[in-house]
């Protein structure tokens, strides 16, 4: 809508709210308001002049209702809505309650949505995503299976057996969930291998062979998933490893590992290929088996940075050591639940007998804290390493200094969001995969403070 020199927001919604005053009838000017307030996050707003001034008997009144009901996860009024509309209606506001984080009422609306096409396999597919968000497993699974059993295209299909993989990973069902989770590779926006005239290993024999791993993914799940290394090893490979740039002193340690390689390294013509990600599934790992012998890796000889660390460590004094870090990868397509704002933090604050170390090497603000700096002295992974061998605790949300602390076997408090990555599953808190990690889990979602809070008492009570 043209606001002229209203281009701000909240100067457009007054200029409207002005306009109706004057011409209250006009629809143009109610929908353009509706549409401000919903901008601006005013959503009660949006929704009482939409149903004031009866929007839903225009098509376009319609559906901007439907997005605020969506938006406010008002379940009831936006299926009475939907069943009332002449549009598909229940697609749409579902789909949008589903962006919206609003997992229960995209369940609702989409069920509607497939009711009316039962061949609409984008509102089945998101669907599948609103349930396993929903925590409601056992109907993501029996629902996602109905998908795939009918013959639909890819990449969509892949993205259904990967919400599959999920739901079954979630629940620790491993033999049944990791197969599935082969579908990453051919799912839109899912990680991509750089081609090479090389053979997948497809969990046959290994003795006598050289088995070159690759990272596909981040540097998390590398430090996890080195722990098949020394498993590989002992069945008779030669196991080089494609590292990441920064990981490649910590690597260096992991047990069993032959070499690592860099670009298009020479090697043997009959040499075996295969992502990290795809090891558990290779090795037959069920959730009673996976090996979680820590350490399986240590602080490297070499560590570039050891004297700005130790100089840090120095000056921050005596006291219990607990490192801090709030916020992973920023490209992490999950990152906005999975990080949390750094002021949260300041629930800490006057914790006695305890000093406070900055692992967070993203910049950007910081807790109001007393916080040793040790961020500015991390060049690349064996300088965390060393960093984290000297804490006594890292407290951090989902981020790779975990599982670098868990392959060293240090002690972590992990902050988990109310749908965490699968390999944590729901509700445990404890982490099969990491025998020194502790599980502290969102009540619902984007609410830490809760988390923050039991985190506190517990230090408090440690400190006794």
């Amino acid at each position: 809508m043209e606001t002229g020199a209203y281009a701000n927001p909240a100067q457009a919604a007054l200029a409207l709210r002005r306009a109706l005053a004057g011409d209250p009838g006009n629809r143009t000017f109610q929908l353009g308001l509706i549409e401000l307030y919903r901008g601006l996050g005013r959503l009660e707003e949006a929704r009482a002049l939409a149903e004031s001034v009866q929007a839903a008997e225009h098509p376009e009144g319609r559906r901007l209702l439907a997005l605020v009901y969506a938006e406010l996860g008002a379940t009831g009024p936006l299926l009475d809505l939907a069943r009332a509309g002449a549009e598909d209606l229940a697609a749409l506001a579902g789909t949008h309650a589903t962006a919206a984080g609003r997992w229960e009422t995209g369940v609702a609306l989409l069920g509607l949505a497939l009711e009316r096409d039962p061949g609409d396999f984008a509102s089945g597919l998101t669907l599948g995503k609103a349930l396993v968000h929903a925590h409601r497993l056992a109907e993501a699974r029996d629902h996602l299976a109905r998908l795939l059993a009918r013959p639909w295209p890819e990449p969509s299909r892949a993205r259904a057996g990967f919400l599959l993989a999920v739901a079954l990973l979630l629940e620790g069902r491993l033999e049944e969930g990791l197969p599935w989770l082969e579908n990453r590779f051919r799912m839109e926006g899912g990680p991509r291998l750089e081609p090479m005239p090389l053979q997948p290993w497809t969990g046959g024999e290994l003795a006598g062979r050289t088995l070159l791993l690759e990272s596909e993914q981040g540097f998390g799940d590398v430090f996890m998933l080195v722990r098949y290394v020394e498993i590989l090893a002992g069945r008779g490979a030669r196991v080089v490893l494609r590292p990441l740039v920064g990981t490649e002193g910590v690597l260096a340690t992991c047990r069993g590992l032959d070499a690592l390689v860099a670009g298009r390294s020479l090697l043997p013509a009959d040499t075996l290929r295969a992502p990290l990600m795809s090891l558990p599934g290779l090795c037959g790992t069920r959730l009673e088996t996976i090996p979680a012998r820590v350490p399986y890796l240590r602080v490297p000889d070499e560590v570039p940075h050891r004297a700005g660390i130790d100089a840090c460590l120095a000056a921050a004094g005596p006291g219990r050591r607990i490192a801090l870090v709030w916020a992973g990868n920023p490209a992490h397509n999950q990152d906005q639940d999975r990080s949390m704002p750094p002021e949260l933090l300041e629930t800490f604050a006057g914790l006695p007998g305890i000093v406070w170390f900055d692992l967070q090497v993203q910049a950007g603000p910081r807790p109001d804290l007393p916080l040793a700096d040790l961020a500015r002295h991390l060049g690349d992974f064996s300088d965390t390493a060393y960093a984290l061998s000297q804490m006594d605790l890292l407290i951090s949300v989902d981020s790779s200094p975990v599982h670098l602390a868990g392959a060293l076997g240090r002690p972590v408090w992990l902050l988990l969001a109310r749908l965490p990555d699968w390999r944590w599953m729901l509700e445990r808190r404890d982490s099969p995969w990491y025998p020194t990690v502790e599980l502290w889990r969102q009540p619902t979602r984007g609410d830490w403070l809760p988390v923050l809070a039991e985190m506190r008492e517990r230090l408090l009570t440690l400190g006794q």
